[in-house]
C-alpha cells in the first residue's frame, strides 16, 4: 500500500486496465472506505491497482485513506 495504489490478492481474473472497486473497514470508522483502483500489472493472483479519483467522495475517502496510512507507518508529513 501506498498514497497512490495497493497491490492485492484475488481469485478474480481481471485484465489490465480494468477498474474495480476497492473496500477499507478501519477499525474505528463505521464505514467503509470505497476507493476505485485500475488494474496496472498482475502477476498471478496478485494486482497492481492506481488509485482513481473521479469524485469529491473519492478524493475524501483517499484522503482519508492516506491520512490512516500515514499514522500507521508514523509519518508526519503528507
Amino acid at each position: 500500500m501506498n498514497d497512490s495504489g495497493i497491490a492485492m490478492y484475488t481469485n478474480a481474473e481481471m485484465s489490465l486496465g480494468t477498474v474495480a472497486e476497492i473496500q477499507f473497514m478501519p477499525g474505528s470508522f463505521d464505514f467503509p472506505l470505497t476507493l476505485r483502483g485500475v488494474v496496472r500489472n498482475h502477476a498471478g493472483s496478485k494486482y497492481g491497482m492506481e488509485f482513481l479519483v473521479t469524485s469529491a467522495a473519492e478524493s475524501e475517502h483517499l484522503t482519508i485513506f492516506r491520512e490512516i496510512l500515514h499514522s500507521k507507518l508514523g509519518r508526519t508529513d503528507a
